[in-house]
């Protein structure tokens, strides 16, 4: 029996109370109208949400009367809170995409990181609509997430890319920016397609024709990208060409080709074509992008666009007969470098580099809100598939640099979220880093050098995803807000990941980035695979690989252990060279890449060496000269280095200076030169040169300049079956090894100098 004063008390609510009781219709207004399968716990459709107003049914003007169970358990609070919060949504409550890995079935956690069931349910709270054309990338829950619209590609050819990233976009004001003038300006989607239009209907005007080539011969810039947008528009092969190669080079990659055009970017490259202008018969039509060039032949490009926009009401149908480009219709030559004989012209089809795109959309997490900062020439197929058409494809800002030299400020300047570059640019940031830490204080230094170590044990852990400790997780928040946030802030502060290739990447450089917060996703291709084969991705990235194969593409290893691979992205062939072609594809199509290497049990692909590079001393030993010249190229006074031994009682190493760092040595030291080979043959800068060579190679992890880490062990490319030998001290030991010299190995100038 209750009490007087008990009667106009509320209920509890308890499941004893409300067991019996029928159960009453539940209003459709709080229907959740999330589809099957919302949310990460695949949350279904029809079940009931929370109030609109609060979490735990506060302030719910639907909410049971007096005398009436409560659906949810819970206090109420005061009728002013109530009434203060009625038809105002809760400051608590986010967007359910905000944080996709929050707002999954079953709880998520409070502010402070505590589990806290049922708090954060898909489709609780407000009902909010998604923005139109919103999505969310799936991978973008291994970094930072940019909310954007991420771009699937479906373009079978690269003219079906163009027009569909253009329709996609075509209200963005940037798709492109260049620096001119010390401004950065940019050009619009829409300007884009009217230049490539007028571009196009002018090479059709001059006469170019389906299945002729066209050579660019220029530095990254605009006019770079329109061009070869037009050239596909009017279904002709664009052959792109090294701006740092001689004329004569040029001359045979113009007549080996066939150009019946070229475009060049300024007067040094106009001055090649007119040297070799007389011996190119088929060369009709030379092409300046940079104002003011005149000369006999020559045609500027604003007189190009000009006549092009004179010309284009005579082809009304340009797209329809563009898109008319079938998969197997050639879109490029690409001529490799001829390490083993004269160039060869890789031809490549727009089914091949439009399955390389569409693969690696997928795998890549980039949106609309990106932005990129394209470094390397695009007459690499690398720079062009993924510094050019995947960014295009996807939305994201492409931003040209100025030169190699101005990369470091072009980073600050367009703080990028995305770059693509080649472990020489990797190195050279982490050189800088090491001789800043050497020059600093004595404090400052022992303050890097702590953080790199901390940065690698860190890393070691999260990568093998193993449980990092609560000192090592503090030691490594310390080292990042002393150290490695400014190393952040020097390529922009923006940037969520690099894309490596082109060359290997030493481990412990990708390590230490990656405890920077600076991811590098290491792949692995060929000019012949379009290029892309295997790639490290944010959510499945292994160190000392080069990652899986990306979606469609075959690889396996052979007996002799050779990589092959098989798939769309696998060219048509060599040009002019059908003994060539046959050579590296065999019947069954399967690329011979002439690379050595290994797949693991998760199919992660690990190159070990190439197949006509590996050293056999004239004792019979085999040599892998690809980690030790890695570990060289560490060093700042080495700008390159090549190791030769075939048939030799040891192999040798011909260095190439990094000049500046030398001068700057030599005239720290009293040493007096008129000319770079005067001082390199100076007996006092070999054996500094011999000297800082056998630093690196005594200890892998060890740098010019620092000390020995004591908790890195050497990667298993520079152990015994490398040739030579290492000594480091073991993880967790605090007692520093001797030191070894290496074995078998002499370092030289570049002069080639063999003293035995």
């Amino acid at each position: 029996m209750r009490s007087a004063g008990s009667a106009t008390r509320r209920p509890r609510c308890t499941r004893s109370r409300s067991r019996n009781r029928p159960k009453e219709p539940r209003p459709r207004a709080l229907r959740d109208p999330s589809p099957p399968g919302a949310g990460r716990g695949g949350r279904a459709a029809g079940r009931v949400r929370l109030a609109p107003h609060d979490q735990r049914g506060r302030g719910d003007p639907r909410a049971p009367a007096a005398g009436q169970p409560h659906r949810r358990r819970g206090r109420q609070p005061p009728d002013r809170r109530a009434r203060a919060r009625q038809g105002r949504p809760s400051a608590r409550r986010s967007h359910p995409l905000a944080n996709p890995g929050q707002h999954r079935e079953g709880g998520g956690h409070d502010r402070r990181g505590h589990r806290n069931p049922g708090r954060h349910r898909p489709g609780a709270g407000v009902r909010r609509r998604r923005p139109a054309g919103f999505r969310l990338h799936h991978r973008d829950r291994a970094g930072p997430a940019r909310r954007g619209r991420a771009a699937v590609s479906a373009a079978r050819t690269l003219t079906e890319l163009f027009f569909g990233a253009s329709d996609r976009y075509r209200d963005r004001a940037v798709a492109l920016r260049v620096k001119r003038g010390g401004r950065w300006l940019p050009i619009s989607y829409a300007e884009l397609v009217e230049q490539v239009r007028n571009a196009a209907a002018a090479l059709r005007d001059l006469g170019i024709a389906p299945g002729d080539r066209v050579a660019i011969l220029s530095e990254n810039r605009p006019e770079w990208a329109i061009t070869d947008y037009a050239c596909l528009a009017c279904r002709s092969a664009d052959v792109p060409v090294y701006p740092t190669l001689p004329a004569k080079q040029v001359e045979y990659l113009l007549r080996d080709s066939g150009a019946v055009a070229v475009c060049v970017s300024n007067r040094t490259q106009l001055d090649k074509i007119g040297e070799i202008r007389a011996s190119l018969p088929a060369l009709r039509h030379v092409i300046t992008f940079e104002p003011g060039l005149d000369g006999p032949g020559v045609l500027g490009f604003e007189a190009l666009l000009a006549r092009g926009r004179a010309a284009r009401d005579r082809w009304p149908a340009w797209r329809e007969e563009a898109l008319r480009v079938t998969p197997d219709d050639l879109a490029t030559i690409i001529y490799t470098s001829g390490t083993t004989g004269e160039p060869k012209g890789v031809m490549l089809t727009h089914g091949n580099i439009a399955s390389n795109v569409a693969a690696c959309l997928p795998i890549l997490p980039m949106t609309d809100r990106d932005e990129c900062l394209s470094l390397l020439p695009l007459s690499h197929i690398f720079e062009r598939m993924a510094g050019h058409y995947l960014m295009f494809d996807a939305g994201v800002v492409i931003n040209y640099a100025e030169s190699v030299e101005a990369f470091s400020a072009n980073l600050v300047e367009t703080r990028p979220t995305l770059c693509c570059a080649v472990p020489r640019v990797y190195e050279k940031v982490y050189a800088r880093a090491l001789e800043a830490a050497a020059g600093a204080s004595p404090v400052r230094k022992k303050l890097f050098f702590w953080a790199r170590r901390t940065g690698d044990l860190w890393a070691e852990r999260r990568l093998a995803g193993k449980p990092i400790p609560v000192d090592l997780r503090f030691a490594h928040a310390v080292a990042d807000a002393l150290v490695f946030a400014r190393i952040r802030g020097r390529v922009g502060g923006r940037l969520r990941y690099f894309v490596s290739g082109g060359a290997p990447l030493a481990p412990e450089i990708a390590r230490f980035f990656y405890a920077a917060g600076l991811t590098i996703l290491e792949g692995y291709g060929l000019t012949e695979t379009s290029p892309v084969i295997t790639v490290n991705t944010p959510g499945h990235l292994k160190l000392g690989t080069v990652g899986r194969p990306v979606p469609g593409v075959e690889v396996r290893i052979a007996e002799d252990g050779e990589i092959l691979t098989r798939g769309p992205h696998v060219m048509r062939g060599y040009y002019n060279k059908p003994e060539a072609t046959a050579e590296a594809l065999d019947p069954d199509g399967w690329l011979h890449t002439g690379d050595i290497g290994e797949l693991d049990g998760e199919g992660y692909l690990r190159i070990t060496d190439r197949k006509k590079d590996l050293i056999v001393t004239a004792g019979g030993k085999k040599v892998a000269p690809q980690p030790i010249e890695g570990l060289l190229k560490l060093n700042k006074f080495i700008a390159n280095a090549v190791l030769l031994g075939d048939r030799r009682k040891f192999p040798i190493a011909l260095l190439v200076p990094n000049y500046d760092r030398l001068e700057a040595w030599a005239r720290e030291a009293g040493l007096r030169w008129e000319t770079r080979e005067e001082l390199v043959a100076r007996p006092e800068v070999e054996d500094q040169m011999a000297a800082e060579a056998r630093k690196n190679l005594r200890d892998p992890w060890c740098s010019p300049g620092t000390f020995p880490s004591r908790t890195a062990s050497s990667p298993p490319s520079c152990r015994s079956g490398a040739g030579w030998s290492s000594s480091t001290t073991p993880p967790g030991s605090r007692r520093r090894t001797p030191r070894r010299k290496p074995t078998g190995i002499r370092p030289t100038l570049s002069r080639g100098a063999d003293r035995r």
